[in-house]
């Protein structure tokens, strides 16, 4: 019996000086590549990649809204370091579409969604409302109000508050998958307060919801971390 318990915390002890072991190489490749420790660095259990430059760019190019969950900062720009992609913003919190300054006599076309209006992934000439207004030409002011991860319910807001200020002359409400996946949601609510929290960690906003102690130890430690990274993986190959 004293062996076997002997056995057991021996076994325990490797477990344990291999966890920590694992901790420390961690901090120090995350330190050597980003130039901080992990947790001097926080970032969301939501990040499904952390080496994508797009991620970090979201929190410094969106901001909290109180009706819209997030809504993108006005005149910023932000350049990704590894493949020169650019997002531009406007004085209007809406993505750059090559629009002329000057619209007041222009024909608008006003464009809500989520990512794909946006324009997720690509420079600001490649979203398709830049494509659109460069097709269209200098005679007509497409404003591009989409962000990441809203769905129409965000779209109805916008609708009644922000998009009639320019007065437009047509609207496109691209909306779907963002949709989809609200209607088999098993935590959505009437007023939607989970998806706003989701929202908000979907740019990288700090989140009006507290977090579960997975989230918190997945911004400290670099275990954590790829414990979480592995599990992301794991769910792709279902």
């Amino acid at each position: 019996m004293k062996r076997l318990f002997l056995i057991v915390i021996v076994n325990i002890a490797v477990f344990c000086t291999l966890i920590v072991l694992a901790e420390i190489a961690g901090q120090i490749y995350y330190y050597i590549t980003h130039g901080s420790f992990i947790f001097q660095n926080p970032v969301s259990a939501y990040h499904f990649d952390e080496d994508d430059p797009l991620q970090y760019t979201y929190n410094s190019m969106f901001e909290l809204h109180p009706l819209l969950a997030v809504r993108p900062r006005k005149n910023v720009r932000i350049k990704n370091y590894m493949d020169d992609k650019v997002i531009t913003t406007t004085d209007r919190y809406t993505r750059w579409t090559g629009a002329p300054e000057d619209d007041s006599k222009l024909i608008k076309v006003a464009i809500s969604g989520g990512s794909t209006a946006f324009g997720t992934g690509v420079t600001d000439g490649d979203s398709w409302p830049a494509l659109l207004q460069a097709r269209l030409g200098d005679q007509f002011s497409v404003v591009n109000y989409g962000v990441p991860c809203y769905s129409t319910a965000e779209a109805v807001i916008q609708m009644a508050l922000t998009i009639p200020e320019i007065k437009p002359d047509f609207v496109i409400l691209y909306h779907g998958w963002n949709d989809i996946i609200l209607y088999h949601h098993k935590d959505i609510n009437p007023d939607y307060y989970v998806h706003g929290t989701e929202v908000q960690d979907c740019v990288q906003v700090p989140s009006l919801r507290e977090k579960t102690l997975f989230e918190k130890l997945n911004e400290l430690s670099a275990v954590v971390r790829l414990a979480s990274r592995i599990n992301v993986s794991a769910s792709g190959l279902k």
